[in-house]
């Protein structure tokens, strides 16, 4: 009892100091206090930017704003920006930054306006535009833009409608068109445009139907198909590889995480690697690795934030830049960069605005382009470029 009325006693004493401290300097310890935490908060701000990478340097804004377009690279200094959705309308608007005097000119538009269309380049360096959304629904045209003459000319139609497919070219010239969602569900036909013969026909199956996949092109000239989504809108792990010399599809082996709006890219070697997008209920943080030597995926890295609508740009030296994207209804300006020497994603310089269904090149001299999007209810005109920091040598990571 004793020592707990020693200890009652304590505490009476420490309230009858504070209370003699008075209003006046209680004021000026809460002052003090807030103080101390924003110099703390500014402290901690400026060593998260020293540990990020790399940095972004705001350039000319696009003529028209524009989300779920497409870009690429036409050469040294001219890059491309194709279609999209603008603030109030489906775009058939094409426009071209010019690098060495950072400035957009307006050029020859589509012959349809259109959005989530696939974007080819040739072996005689013209570009293949492929279905999409239309003004009145999805559509089964194509067009051909010659970099030459800078115009687009009609290229036939496809068998089915179809958008959120995907296009590749195969080692021959052809371009193999996967998938994606028709009027009323997501496929499993295949179709090939010869651009020698400038006709489509009608190709092997899938054995499953899917959107919002991925399909790259392996070494040997098959093309490994990932994921997606099917005609019932759950999200699958399920691969396929289609042999163009057969006109067959086999089945690979499945990804551990089911996703869809991931993103592929093709790495040095040849292997595959999936990043981000949407999985059974939550955003894939996990990324894997196809081995096609092995026929087997295996576990990487996890990405420091899930994301959907991002894109993933194959940088020198190995480096992999991912930008933006929507997380749980918010829009990210947050980056992330793999780097290959220690295999694990690093936090890279936040976007100067978030955004997402933005669209990323890769430039001549090794930076990353990133063009438009969309923020909220906003269309954005705002592009921007990453570069790696100079003390990092990009060659030899």
């Amino acid at each position: 009892m004793h020592k707990i009325e020693q200890r009652a006693m304590t505490i009476r004493r420490r309230n009858q100091k504070r209370r003699a401290i008075g209003p006046a300097w209680a004021a000026w310890i809460a002052i003090l206090l807030i103080a101390m935490a924003a110099c703390s908060k500014k402290q901690q701000e400026g060593s998260n930017k020293e540990r990020t990478i790399g940095d972004w340097q705001p350039v000319a804004p696009l003529l028209t704003a524009r989300y779920v377009h497409r870009s690429i690279v036409l050469n040294d200094s001219l890059v491309l920006v194709i279609g999209g959705d603008g603030e109030k309308d489906r775009l058939a608007r094409c426009e071209i930054y010019d690098l060495k005097r950072n400035r957009w000119q307006e050029i020859d538009s589509l012959h349809t306006a259109r959005r989530s269309f696939s974007l080819t380049r040739l072996n005689d360096g013209r570009l293949l535009v492929v279905g999409g959304m239309g003004r009145k629904g999805r559509l089964t045209s194509a067009e051909i833009f010659d970099p030459k003459t800078m115009t687009w000319q009609p290229a036939g139609n496809l068998r089915f409608k179809r958008v959120s497919h995907t296009a590749t070219r195969l080692p021959d010239g052809r371009v193999l068109i996967v998938g994606g969602r028709g009027d009323a569900r997501e496929s499993r036909s295949c179709e090939m445009f010869d651009p020698k013969t400038g006709r489509w026909r009608e190709v092997a199956a899938m054995k499953y139907a899917r959107g919002a996949h991925t399909a790259s092109l392996l070494l040997d000239g098959r093309v490994l198909v990932t994921g997606g989504y099917d005609d019932l809108g759950e999200n699958q792990n399920t691969c396929e590889i289609y042999d163009p010399q057969t006109d067959t599809w086999a089945e690979a082996s499945p990804m551990f995480t089911a996703r869809d709006g991931h993103q592929a890219v093709t790495l040095a070697d040849g292997r595959i690697m999936v990043i981000g997008g949407v999985g059974k209920n939550r955003y894939a943080t996990m990324c894997e690795i196809y081995d096609p030597a092995a026929g087997r995926w295996h576990q990487s890295a996890e990405l420091n934030q899930g994301r959907d609508g991002h894109r993933a740009i194959l940088m020198p030296g190995g480096w992999i830049l991912v930008t933006g994207g929507f997380f749980n209804g918010q829009f990210l300006d947050a980056c992330e960069i793999f780097d290959p020497q220690k295999q694990q994603w690093l936090p890279a310089a936040p976007l100067p605005k978030p955004r997402s269904g933005h669209d990323a090149v890769l430039l001549p001299d090794g930076r990353v382009m990133v063009t438009g999007g969309g923020l909220d209810t906003h269309v954005l005109d705002n592009c921007d470029i990453f570069r790696i920091s100079p003390q990092r040598n990009t060659n030899t990571p």
